[in-house]
């Protein structure tokens, strides 16, 4: 009876646990209604969404300072591209309708037109919540899949094999070249090291062209992971031709993190996570 009870409090225990331990490591996200894409490329020509949201707090701004300063006619002025633009967001967004605080534009209304000027910054303070609660829900979710690059729908054109293959598959393959490298270094096997990174060079070329779907300037996409990398590479190349291990250790690490890591942290994630959601 003794074993049973302990054994008990035993599975209460652990439940209860992970239960506590579930609920400080699991996050709820909300997607947006899906016509919001209407209003985001590259369904839409233009980033409708995103510049409405722009001029929304570049007006809620102006409201701000020109109330402060008492300018009356530029107050009259921005108040009139705020009420247009927030009321805009309802014929958008019909789903949305319910964090559009009307009864406060109204009251904003009528303060700008009585020069009411020390009632207008509490009544933006309510509108500007009216924005938050939104942006709580969706903001981060909205950017994520509107925002984010689609690596899934890029193909990367190989130059060695002349085939377009997948970017999981290019980023692989660059990965696994690296690492070649750096097992040749462990192995002090310079010349087989040196035949990877003449393979590296090629596939970093590869990828950047690559990129030419969301970086459309030719250079843009070739200066970032080609020139960037190239005095590192080049010092790498260096170390290897006169054996200089522990030179081309520091080389290869600086390449990782300054070329490698630099772009994960804009893309990487983003991808990852834009994949769980889709």
């Amino acid at each position: 009876m003794l074993y049973s009870i302990r054994f008990t409090i035993f599975l209460i225990g652990l439940f209860t646990s992970n239960a506590i331990l579930a609920n400080e490591t699991s996050i709820t996200l909300k997607k947006p209604p899906g016509s919001l894409k209407a209003w985001y490329k590259p369904v839409n020509k233009r980033q409708v969404w995103l510049h409405t949201m722009f001029r929304l707090r570049r007006e809620l701004l102006a409201i701000n300072d020109y109330s402060q300063a008492k300018q009356g006619p530029l107050l009259d002025k921005w108040f009139k591209a705020f009420k247009k633009d927030y009321l805009e967001v309802e014929k958008m967004m019909p789903e949305w309708q319910e964090f559009l605080d009307k009864p406060q534009l109204d009251k904003l209304q009528l303060a700008v037109e009585n020069r009411d000027f020390p009632a207008i910054p509490n009544v933006l303070k309510n509108l500007k919540q009216s924005c938050d609660n939104c942006h709580s829900d969706y903001q981060a979710m909205a950017r994520l899949m509107y925002r984010s690059a689609d690596f899934a729908k890029i193909k990367v054109h190989n130059t060695k094999s002349d085939r377009k293959i997948s970017y999981d598959r290019a980023m692989e393959e660059l990965s696994n070249v690296v690492n070649r490298i750096k097992i040749a270094m462990h192995d002090d096997s310079y010349e087989r090291a040196i035949k990877h990174l003449a393979t590296l060079q090629s596939g970093l070329m590869d990828l950047a062209n690559g990129c030419q779907d969301c970086h459309k300037q030719a250079d843009e996409q070739i200066d970032y992971i080609i020139h960037s990398s190239q005095p590192i590479l080049s010092q790498l190349q260096q170390a290897l031709e006169t054996k200089n291990n522990k030179q081309a250790r520091i080389s290869l690490g600086t390449f990782a993190v300054k070329t490698c890591a630099r772009c994960h942290s804009v893309h990487r994630t983003t991808a990852e996570l834009k994949e769980l959601v889709e």
